[in-house]
This record gives structure tokens, sequence and C-alpha cells, in this order.
């Protein structure tokens, strides 16, 4: 039985060769080898290291270039706990002892600050594509020119570069990145922008409020339907399965399947990820399957293609947000971020959230659902939060805020 272990452990470890082009010392017993690369959880080393955060008050700046792979599983050496120590220092901003970082549990405030300025595009039909990325399902719009106006404190546009959806595991109590007074919804959606006067946002991420993030939490009681969502949601069947030649988890596929098949477990310390470095291919098309997150050049699993919605009608109903600065909720995590996340939740349907719950990760054999998509709640780190009524932008409104409220003229 041992002999059968190692042969086929040797099978795997030939077959990452085969394929990564990486030159192992093969003069040591096929079998010996195997084994020591199984112990060791081929490919990564382990980070025994301790960064040192950005000092208190300072903002973490990591520019979004290369990706690497991480998980959601807290048990694994590339879980939320060891981001920071993934390939660093490329995301060192991942610290959770940065003052910036993101979600957090957004504290109740019955103050509303009342804006001069309507939040809105200037579009009202855009053109896009739904694809699984194996970390959540993102839709991106076709047009390189979708701009967002209004954003406080800011006379800039921001550009719309991807809408993308985050949730729990299935049966989970926690199903948002972001609670409101402790409160938890069912599914949260984060419209991304990155500052005009940046070519994209890879660019934006080194600068503070480069970012902007607005966030829709979703409940299955409470709120109206998003039109523009429904056309989104309506598509997350065609989006179903995840197959990408070129992901960044390739390598970490291989431990998963050793680990599987040997029922061996983590002991808890943190891994670098290790990104297999695919020579380039004379064909444009295959590199642009490359599954990343954070470049709209992206190309994953399944695509739905022709998607037509009204951008105004993905923000919230009530114009209402809570506001405040903080980082991208994955990693690079970068503290460039301005946050406006919705007081009010929309409307999702149980079939909706079946149909996330049935999205296929980027480690096989797992659903997206099994880990879930969100990163523990960060520490608010003294950062004041504002509660926003912005103007109206058109469509149906649920009616007068609730409380006193002010004109705001004032920086956040």
């Amino acid at each position: 039985m041992m002999a059968f272990k190692a042969v086929l452990m040797l099978g795997v470890v030939c077959l990452a060769q085969q394929s990564l082009a990486i030159n192992f010392d093969l003069s040591t017993s096929y079998a010996r080898k195997a084994l020591r690369l199984a112990t060791h959880y081929l490919p990564g080393h382990y980070n025994d290291f301790h960064p040192h955060p950005t000092p208190r008050g300072e903002r973490a700046l990591c520019q979004l270039e290369d990706e690497s792979c991480f998980s959601y599983d807290p048990d694994s050496g590339i879980g939320p706990q060891c981001w920071f120590k993934i390939d660093f220092p490329l995301n060192k901003c991942c610290d959770e002892r940065n003052s910036f970082q993101s979600p957090i549990d957004i504290p109740v405030s019955h103050r509303t600050y009342r804006v001069r300025n309507k939040l809105r595009y200037r579009r009202s039909h855009i053109k896009g594509e739904l694809i699984n990325n194996g970390i959540n399902p993102k839709f991106e719009p076709e047009d390189e020119d979708v701009k967002l106006y209004g954003v406080p404190n800011s006379r800039r546009s921001y550009i719309l570069d991807n809408v993308h959806l985050h949730f729990g595991p299935r049966g989970d109590d926690r199903q948002t990145e972001h609670t409101i007074g402790g409160e938890n919804f069912d599914a949260e959606a984060h419209l991304v922008h990155h500052r005009s006067d940046f070519n994209n946002l890879s660019e934006a991420s080194i600068h503070p409020g480069g970012i902007v993030v607005v966030a829709i939490l979703f409940s299955k009681e409470e709120g109206s339907k998003s039109p523009a969502f429904e056309q989104i949601f309506n598509q997350l069947d065609e989006v179903t399965e995840f197959d990408d030649e070129e992901n960044a988890c390739f390598l970490e596929n291989i431990l998963t399947f050793i680990r599987r098949i040997f029922n061996l477990e983590e002991d808890g310390r943190c891994r670098s990820a290790v990104t297999p470095m695919f020579p380039d291919s004379p064909s444009e098309e295959k590199k642009m399957r490359k599954c990343l997150l954070h470049t709209k050049e992206s190309k994953c699993g399944d695509h739905a293609e022709n998607i037509y919605l009204n951008p105004n009608e993905l923000l919230s109903e009530s114009a209402i947000y809570y506001n405040y600065e903080g980082s991208l909720t994955s990693p690079t995590c970068t503290e460039a971020v301005t946050w406006l996340v919705a007081e009010e939740p929309t409307r999702i349907s149980d079939e909706t959230l079946n149909s996330l719950a049935a999205l296929e990760s980027r480690f096989t054999g797992d659903l997206i659902s099994d880990k879930g998509n969100l990163r523990p709640t960060q520490s608010l780190a003294g950062r004041k939060v504002k509660k926003l009524r912005f103007r109206k932008y058109g469509w149906p409104t649920r009616g007068p805020t609730r409380g006193p409220t002010r004109r705001y003229d004032e920086p956040l």
C-alpha cells in the first residue's frame, strides 16, 4: 500500500514537472522525493516571519500587479489570516493590524448628512458579460467609459470596472462582508470603480481615494428588486462551471489533490502561494484566458455575454449610504478605497441564492459556497463612518430618511 501511495504521488509530481517545466532533482529516490514533497506541501514554503504593519494611522498601499493564489478557508495556510504573508511583500497591505482595513461592522447612525450631489451614472444602458473567476461571479461592462459621478469629497468621476458578488458558506449565519450594527444580510455586491484620471485599477490602487467601491446588501425579506441586478442574476446558471488552464491556483490544486488522497492536514502555519510561470503564448486568445481578479482582460470559466442593464439601477433605491475609508477585501487589500455601503437592502430570491451556492470554485472539486468568499470583519481602528443621503437619481424611492439631517459640507 505504501509503495502504491509513493508511486501515485510521484505521478502527481511528474505531472507538475511536465506542466510547469520545474526542474526537480530526480537523482533522489522517486518515492522518497514524492513523499518529502507531499510532507512539506509542495510547492510553497512556510512563512514564520512576522512582517510589521504600517504605522498606526497611515495607509498601507499595494499595487494590483501580480496576483497570488489565496483561500477563504480559515484552516488553510493561504487563508485570510495568512494573506499578508503570501508572496510577501506583494500582499503586505492585508495585515489585519493596519488602520484602514475592510470589511467592517458599521456602527448604526441616526444622524444623516445631506449631500447636494446625486450619486449616478450618466449612462442609462450598458452592455457586459458575466464570468465565474472561481472566487466570485463578476459582471464586466464592455465599455471602458461607464462613469460614476457624485462621489463625496471628489470632483473626479470614477469608471466602473466590475460588479461582483460575495456570500458565505451554505448554512452559516453570516452571508455578507459588511454588517450594519451587527445585522447580517443574505449576500453583498461590490461595484468597483477607479478614478478616471488613472488608466486602470492597478494605477489607482496606490493612491488614497483612487478606488471607490459601492456595496449593495441583499435580503430575501426586505427591499425591492433591482432590474439591473435581476439581469445579472438571470445568467448565473450559465456560469456555474469553472475551468481555466492558467488560473493562479494551479499548483494549489495539486496540493489539494495530494492532501485529499492521503488524508493530510495542514498544521496551521502560513505558506507562500506559488504562482506558476507559464511561458508566453503566441496566441493572444490564450493569454486572454488568464484568470485574474483585478483586470478587465481576465477570462475565466463559463461566460454569459450580451447582458444589457441600466447601471443606475445597480445603486441603492433609497440613496442612503454609510461612507468610510478602507481597503479592498481581497489581496492585495490596498487601503486606497472610499466605501459607500447602502443602508437599505435590495431584494434577492431563494432561486438566486441557490444559483450562487452552485458556482464552482477555482479549487478542484469545491464550490465557492463550501467556504464562502467573505473576509472576516476588521477593526474600525478609530475611523469615522458617516451616513450620507444623496439626492435621488430618479427611480422609485422608499420615502423620507428617519432621524435628523444636515447639509454635508464638512470633510470626511
